[in-house]
């Protein structure tokens, strides 16, 4: 059998072009927004961070999602990478806003560290609260 060098050529890139093609598709992670409110003893969290991340004890992987904390609210569509949905930890550090970014003699004062609930998210966008009770914050500097 004589196959022509164009023949060969255009097999060639088409099974390359295909490789790539569905190894993009295997790496395409599905997000889905999350956004709420956060709040420390019934009050909002001045700033912080969200983090969504899959529970493997309960037979979720995948990749992680998080959000800022901006004045009690949160958004992954604004500031962060959105959830994969399905049964998740959520951790949530918080502090009061920073009086200014260059000021290092006053840290910021810091309410919650690593704040950890277990949480089933839907596989689509969804709003979500998350309430931190007094006992669970950091003591004050």
């Amino acid at each position: 059998m004589n196959i022509s060098h164009h023949a060969l050529v255009a097999v060639t890139l088409s099974a390359f072009s295909g490789a790539v093609f569905s190894g993009c598709q295997q790496n395409d992670v599905r997000r889905f927004r999350v956004s709420g409110r956060a709040t420390f003893d019934g009050k909002d969290l001045p700033a912080g961070r969200i983090y969504f991340e899959p529970d493997s004890s309960r037979g979720n992987s995948g990749a992680s999602g998080y959000a800022e904390i901006v004045e009690g609210r949160f958004d992954t569509n604004k500031n962060g990478k959105g959830s994969i949905g399905g049964p998740m930890i959520v951790r949530v550090n918080g502090h009061e806003k920073p009086t200014s970014l260059n000021d290092e003699s006053s840290p910021a004062r810091t309410y919650v560290r690593d704040y950890e609930e277990k949480v089933e998210l839907p596989k689509s966008a969804t709003e979500w609260n998350v309430a931190i009770p007094k006992e669970r914050g950091e003591k004050s500097r």
